[in-house]
């Protein structure tokens, strides 16, 4: 019988190696990386929002299909590609 891992199991044997294949300086750049994309898409909703004079909801429903609004959807696009586009800060 074929006995499956658990997928949690399997996702900390990965993190495992991982964490061995990279070294410390490398592993802190990512985490650094990491930390300024998630700076710069933070608030993405509430920005957009705000350059519209919407309800930040009304921006995520948008965002998820549930409404449509090209002038929303251009102002999503736009702001995410500004967000990709920022340089780390570090």
């Amino acid at each position: 019988m074929l006995r499956l891992t658990h997928p949690v199991e399997h996702a900390s044997y990965v993190d495992e190696r991982k964490q061995k294949e990279m070294s410390d300086p490398n592993r802190r750049d990512l985490v650094v990386k990491i930390n300024d994309h998630i700076k710069a898409v933070c608030g993405l909703y509430t920005r957009v929002a705000h350059k519209l004079g919407l309800d930040r909801s009304f921006v995520s429903r948008v965002a998820r299909g549930e409404r449509k609004s090209p002038q929303v959807e251009a102002a999503l696009i736009s702001e995410f590609e500004q967000a990709q586009s920022q340089e780390p800060t570090t």
